[in-house]
């Protein structure tokens, strides 16, 4: 069965799912240790949440965390807390390539990621006090430009 499948068996916004462990998704996994875990298993149980965003449309989160500890409304804030940090490190890795390093060496490794960061955070510091003289309405509007344009910016000028 398939992922649209199993998401099909959800009843409700919340819910337990199983989601079967065929070869198909086996495959990438064969002849190491998590392969024939995913085989001895042959299945597990997710849960599934419907978290509704705009415009009718809705976003189906899988976790493993109980019902019991956690409602439908804070894994949703969960997650939404995570996507800051997913969002930080898709900007260090694609945008300022915090992966390609200069140099082999520990000591230049530590370099590289330790100037990367500080980039970033310089960078972050300026959009923000930017933001902070710009007017309410319009943060929303040129946030996501203004950023991803200095992001980019910067990091052709630091990685020339």
């Amino acid at each position: 069965m398939r992922l649209a499948e199993e998401q099909a068996t959800l009843s409700g916004a919340d819910g337990w799912v199983e989601i079967s462990l065929d070869r198909s998704r086996i495959n990438h996994y064969r002849g190491t240790d998590i392969g024939r875990r995913m085989e001895e298993l042959g299945s597990i149980n997710l849960r599934m949440v419907k978290v509704p965003l705009q415009e009718e449309r809705e976003e189906i989160l899988i976790t493993n965390l109980p019902i019991e500890t956690f409602d439908h409304f804070q894994i949703a804030e969960l997650y939404q807390m995570r996507w800051g940090i997913e969002s930080a490190y898709e900007t260090l890795k694609d945008r300022l390539q915090i992966e390609n390093f200069t140099g082999t060496k520990p000591l230049l490794l530590l370099q590289d990621i330790y100037s990367t960061i500080y980039i970033s955070n310089l960078a972050e510091d300026i959009i923000r006090d930017a933001e902070a003289e710009m007017d309410e309405k319009e943060t929303q509007k040129n946030r996501i430009s203004c950023s991803s344009r200095f992001m980019k910016t910067l990091a052709k000028i630091w990685f020339q």
